[in-house]
C-alpha cells in the first residue's frame, strides 16, 4: 500500500512540475512578447540579443518551452528582420534557426515565417561559420520537408544563390553542403533539376571541382548528383564536352566504394548513348 502511495505522489509530483513548466513557459513568452511590441526593441540590439538568447535557451530545454516558442511565429518573424544587422547578433540567430530545424514542426515554422527568402537573400554576404549554420539549416529543411522546403527554396533562386557560392570555392566542408543543398533541390523539385541540368556554368564548376577535390565527402556528393543531371539528354553533350569520362573513369580505378563505384558506372549507361553518336559522327 505504501508502495502505491508513494507511486501515486511521484506521478502528481510530476504532474505539478509539468503545469508548472508549462505556465513558467507562457509567462517568458508573454513578457518576450510584451519586449516585442516596444518598437524600441528593434533599435536596441542588446535587447534584441537577450531576446534571442532567451528563445534559444527555451528551445534547447524542449518539450513544453519549446513547444510554447512554436505556438508564437510573431517571435520569429520579429527576430528574423533582424537578421545580418549586427555580427554578433546574426550568429546567435543563424544558431537558433539552426535548433529549430532539427525537428520537423520547427521547419514548418521556418516556413511559414520567411526565414528562408532571408537567408538567401543574405547568404552571400554572411561570415563563412555564420553561412555553415545557414546551410545546415537549409539542408535540414530539405530532408524534412522535402518537396515543400525545396520547392520554396528555388522560388527564391536557391539554385543561382548556392551555385554562385560554390564558384568562390570556400571550405571544403562548405562546398559540400553547398553541393548537397543542390543534389537535394535537384532531386525534390523538378525546375530546380532543369535550371541545373541547363547550366552550362554549374556543370563545368561541377566537373572542375571533382576534378580537382582531395575530399573524398564532395566527391561523394558530386558524384551522387551525376546520374540524375545526365538523364537529360542536352546535358549529356555537356558533361562530355567537360570531359566527365575520363574524370569518371580515373575515380573508378581508384577503387572508392561500392556506392561511389555504382553512381559513377549508372552516369557511364547514362552517357552511353550519346557517346555511341558522337563515335559515329566523327
Amino acid at each position: 500500500m505504501s508502495e502505491n502511495n508513494s507511486s501515486f505522489t511521484e506521478s502528481k509530483n510530476s504532474s505539478g512540475e509539468i503545469g508548472y513548466e508549462k505556465e513558467n513557459a507562457k509567462l517568458i513568452v508573454s513578457e518576450l512578447i510584451d519586449l516585442l511590441n516596444d518598437e524600441r526593441s528593434y533599435q536596441d540590439i542588446g535587447i534584441a540579443t537577450e531576446i534571442t538568447k532567451t528563445v534559444h535557451l527555451l528551445i534547447k530545454q524542449g518539450g513544453s518551452r519549446r513547444k510554447e516558442i512554436l505556438a508564437h511565429p510573431n517571435l520569429i518573424t520579429f527576430l528574423i528582420k533582424l537578421f545580418n544587422t549586427d555580427n554578433d547578433l546574426t550568429r546567435l540567430l543563424a544558431s537558433l534557426f539552426h535548433d529549430i530545424s532539427i525537428e520537423e514542426d520547427g521547419i514548418r515554422l521556418l516556413l511559414l515565417t520567411g526565414v528562408i527568402p532571408i537567408f538567401l537573400q543574405t547568404l552571400e554576404s554572411l561570415n563563412d561559420d555564420v553561412i555553415n549554420f545557414v546551410l545546415t539549416t537549409l539542408r535540414n529543411c530539405l530532408i524534412g520537408l522535402n518537396n515543400e522546403a525545396a520547392k520554396e527554396i528555388q522560388i527564391h533562386n536557391g539554385c543561382m544563390t548556392f551555385i554562385s557560392l560554390l564558384i568562390h570555392r570556400h571550405s571544403n566542408k562548405q562546398m559540400n553542403f553547398l553541393a548537397d543543398c543542390l543534389l537535394r533541390l535537384a532531386m525534390f523539385n523538378t525546375n530546380a533539376q532543369i535550371y541545373l541540368q541547363t547550366s552550362k556554368l554549374f556543370l563545368q564548376e561541377l566537373v572542375t571541382i571533382l576534378d580537382e577535390t582531395n575530399y573524398n565527402k564532395l566527391s561523394f556528393t558530386l558524384i551522387r548528383m551525376l546520374p540524375l543531371l545526365s538523364s537529360n539528354i542536352h546535358t549529356k553533350s555537356i558533361l562530355i564536352q567537360f570531359n566527365i569520362i575520363t574524370i569518371l573513369e580515373r575515380i573508378l580505378h581508384m577503387k572508392y566504394d561500392y556506392k561511389i563505384q555504382r553512381y559513377c558506372l549508372l552516369t557511364l549507361r547514362n552517357l552511353s548513348d550519346q557517346i555511341i553518336n558522337m563515335v559515329n559522327i566523327n
